[in-house]
């Protein structure tokens, strides 16, 4: 009996972690997907920094729409936490600290939000 109690505990535990995982993955594509809309092209979130990089081309006509430029208000305006970081022509977004993919997703929320 205590084996088959075992074996149902560790199923539930693989349930759960399973269920876990699944919610970091929803929340990780909800963010990506909230990036692109931003001109993010790609997604970086690691040592609690989350790093997203702009569109590659420094020509894009996206760098002259009034979405970019609420953008970077938004960033510029914010005491800490947002930076711009530009590097052979390439503009990223870096926001820290980021302790979870959910921090991540309000974040930027929070910097498309009018």
């Amino acid at each position: 009996m205590a084996h088959r109690l075992s074996a149902t505990a560790s199923l539930a535990a693989a349930a759960s972690r399973f269920r876990s995982l699944l919610a970091v993955m929803w929340r990780w594509r909800t963010s990506q997907t909230l990036a692109e809309s931003m001109g993010l092209e790609r997604l970086v979130l690691k040592s609690e920094k989350f790093v997203g990089h702009f569109i590659a081309n420094p020509q894009s006509p996206f760098y002259e729409t009034d979405q970019f430029q609420v953008i970077l208000n938004k960033i510029l305006s914010q005491p800490t936490g947002y930076r711009l970081v530009q590097k052979d022509d390439k503009l990223r977004l870096v926001i820290e600290p980021i302790r979870h993919i959910k921090d991540a997703f309000e974040k930027l929320q929070a910097l498309k939000d009018s």
